[in-house]
Parts: structure tokens; C-alpha cells; sequence
């Protein structure tokens, strides 16, 4: 699979934030027209969905590196068991904020790595409610823990998460309420199928990869429930 390599500059890719920022590396992949075409019809379609067939290759556009001993994405559609290493994050949570949106939150965030001079990662984590169609807090991930201060900066904070286990499932479309519920449903399914071996631990989360310059129907993202394995009897 070939590559090309092109600059684009992250302040078109946060235009509808209506951010000036620095310039980044975005990859764009040759299978982009065969995917956009999979996604056009899928975005025919009433409802979210998550494909039932995985492409050979998640991204259409990898615009950031992911964190060190990050794991490979999740196929889409695909149902699989991920292990991740502890990390460091930058949290945002929406009761902090005047706005209580994705926009806001992200730009909150971004202005934070900006200042502290911390270079954007992939994905940007976030949790919804149980009935909400907006995230409750956002997180950026740091490329490792030895970068940046723990504590509070303002409304941001940073912090040292354990290493977890996750059940994933990738999708693709906008990061909404709506593809969020889609995927948690698909989860709970595999997971009630899985009682015998693995338990939920805490909330689901949505772990999105690109940035709002790339079209909706293109975003690649995967939506996780921790779990753990129970002990045998």
C-alpha cells in the first residue's frame, strides 16, 4: 500500500472551531475514493450504523501519531478485545465550561497543549451520558507520561491513567450521541454473549482520530467498554 504525503495546515482543519493554529502532517490514504464512496452510501442510510465488513485499513486520513504502545485500531465493525498501557491525559469536563459542547471543549483543550507547547495526538477521548447526545469531558492524550506537569491548569487537568482493558468496536461517521449509542448497543450484545469470561468495569468511551477537516462520513473512531476478566469458579 502506497502513501503520499501532503501539508495541510490545522487551522482549515479547526475552522469550524474558528482556531489559528500551527500546521501538522496529514497522510492521506490511496483507498480514500474506494472508502468515501462506502461511506457516501452508508450516510444514505436511516440511523448510525457500524459497517458490518472491515476495510484493510481503518484511516482515511491519519492526521496524528497515536500515544507510545498504543495498540492498532479496531477494524470497522469489528468486535475485538484491546489492551492498553497506562498514559497521561489532559481532561476537560463540560460542566466547567460556559459551553457545554464538543466544540468547546476541544478548543479548551488545544489551547492548553498550545501554551504547554504538547504536540496533538490521536484520538481525543471522550465519555457521553448515559442519555446525552454531547460528551460530559474530553481528554487529550499526551505521547507519553514523561511529558507535561500533573495537576490542575485552569479548567484543564492533567492526570495518570492505569493501563485497562478494553472491548472495542470501530465505526465511522460524525462522533454523536447517536453513533455513540449504536456502537455501546453492539458491545453490550457481545458482551452479553461473553458473561462466561469477561465483566464490564466502568462507562463506555469514544475515542475519535480526526480532526473536523475531515467530512463526517469519513471520521474513523472506536467506542470502548473496560472490562476484566472473571475469575474462573
Amino acid at each position: 500500500m502506497k502513501h503520499s504525503t501532503c501539508v495541510i495546515s490545522l487551522s482549515a482543519a479547526l475552522l469550524s472551531l474558528g482556531l489559528t493554529v500551527m500546521g501538522c502532517q496529514s497522510r492521506p490514504n490511496v483507498k480514500a475514493a474506494e472508502q468515501v464512496a462506502v461511506a457516501r452510501a452508508a450516510a444514505d442510510n436511516a440511523g448510525p450504523r457500524v459497517d458490518a465488513e472491515p476495510p484493510d485499513d481503518v484511516f482515511v486520513w491519519r492526521e496524528a501519531d497515536v500515544p507510545q504502545g498504543w495498540p492498532t485500531p479496531t477494524p470497522i465493525g469489528e468486535v475485538r478485545v484491546q489492551s492498553y498501557p497506562a498514559y497521561r491525559a489532559a481532561i476537560v469536563r463540560a460542566e466547567q465550561l460556559d459551553k457545554t459542547n464538543q466544540n468547546s471543549m476541544f478548543r479548551t483543550l488545544f489551547n492548553h497543549i498550545k501554551q504547554n507547547d504538547i504536540a496533538m495526538t490521536a484520538p481525543v477521548e471522550m465519555t457521553y451520558a448515559p442519555e446525552g447526545d454531547q460528551p460530559v469531558a474530553m481528554a487529550f492524550l499526551y505521547r507519553d507520561d514523561t511529558i507535561g506537569q500533573l495537576g490542575a491548569n485552569g479548567p484543564v487537568e492533567v492526570v495518570d491513567l492505569p493501563a485497562a482493558t478494553m472491548v472495542s468496536v470501530g465505526v465511522r461517521g460524525s462522533y454523536s450521541g447517536k453513533v455513540h449509542a449504536a456502537a455501546v448497543a453492539r458491545l453490550q450484545n457481545w458482551l452479553e454473549e461473553s458473561e462466561s469470561r469477561y465483566e464490564p468495569i466502568g462507562p463506555p468511551r469514544f475515542l475519535g482520530y480526526n480532526s473536523p477537516f475531515v467530512p463526517w462520513f469519513m471520521q474513523y473512531g472506536e467506542v470502548q467498554v473496560p472490562v476484566r476478566l472473571r475469575e474462573a469458579s
